[in-house]
């Protein structure tokens, strides 16, 4: 049971489960309609809710219709997107390495053309994520990403960026399954 590479680009995913982020594409693509939104932040409270299962489908849905995405790990606890992706990224530059002013923002995102999605990286676990998440460079970082892309998706632990249009909380990957 490999949890972390559940994803709707994979073949042996059911058709439910990429069904699902087929209406979440869908319900955001109106949201950014309706109201202008185009940077999410999808979190959680606890671990194993599902945040980043999550915040890689619903990327990745909408890259697969055209869009220009960027994702973005900021779960600098706990990073696992690329995990999730089945990408190695050791000593990628990312998220920290903005805000301590090591990179820039171009510098550190790196587009996956396998996927059509842009990807930016924790970077790596820092002690005090709380303090780097909410500082003006990661509100930067968010304002960045509303300008040069048409979706952005933060993976956070816990909301704590400024600048998201819009925070989507899981509380169990399960109640996104459709009904039987």
């Amino acid at each position: 049971n490999d949890r972390t590479r559940l994803l709707i680009t994979d073949k042996n995913v059911g058709l439910p489960f990429i069904e699902t982020f087929k209406l979440i594409r869908t319900k955001i693509e109106n949201v950014n309609l309706k109201k202008g939104y185009s940077v999410f932040c999808i979190t959680s409270s606890t671990e194993s809710e599902g945040k980043t299962t999550c915040s890689v489908n619903t990327a990745l849905s909408l890259a697969k219709g055209g869009k220009s995405v960027l994702l973005i790990d900021a779960d600098l606890r706990k990073p696992a997107v690329c995990k999730t992706l089945g990408i190695s990224v050791e000593g990628e530059k990312g998220v920290y390495d903005i805000v301590t002013g090591k990179k820039s923002f171009e510098e550190s995102v790196k587009y996956i053309e396998k996927l059509n999605l842009y990807l930016l990286v924790a970077s790596a676990a820092v002690q005090d994520p709380s303090e780097t998440l909410a500082s003006e460079a990661m509100a930067d970082i968010i304002q960045q990403a509303r300008e040069n892309f048409d979706y952005a998706f933060v993976d956070l632990w816990r909301d704590t960026s400024d600048g998201v249009d819009m925070y989507i909380k899981m509380k169990k990957l399960e109640a996104l399954s459709p009904k039987t």
